[in-house]
C-alpha cells in the first residue's frame, strides 16, 4: 500500500525536486526593525549528502578484481606493469 502511494514516479519526481532545491540553498528572510529587508542563502551538507548519495549512489571502495573484470590480457598486463 505504501508504496503504491509514495513511491509512483511521480511522488518521487516531486520529492527529489524539492530535496534537490533544499539541497542548493534555501533563501531565509533577514529582518531590520520588524521588516524583511533581504534574505540570505542558506545551505545544509547533509541534504547535499542525501541528494548526491541518491543521485550518484554511495561512494565505495572497488576491489580490484571487480574493476577488472571484463578488461582484455593486454590492460591486465599494462596494470600489472605499471601500476603498483
Amino acid at each position: 500500500m505504501l508504496d503504491a502511494e509514495h513511491r509512483t514516479v511521480d511522488q518521487m519526481r516531486e520529492t527529489f525536486a524539492l530535496v534537490r532545491q533544499v539541497a542548493h540553498g534555501v533563501d531565509e528572510p533577514v529582518f531590520y526593525q520588524g521588516s524583511v529587508c533581504g534574505t540570505v542563502r542558506k545551505y545544509d551538507a547533509a541534504w547535499m549528502a542525501m541528494y548526491l548519495g541518491r543521485v550518484l549512489g554511495p561512494i565505495r571502495d572497488v576491489e580490484a578484481s571487480e574493476l577488472f573484470k571484463d578488461a582484455p590480457p593486454e590492460v591486465l598486463k599494462w596494470a600489472v606493469d605499471n601500476l603498483h
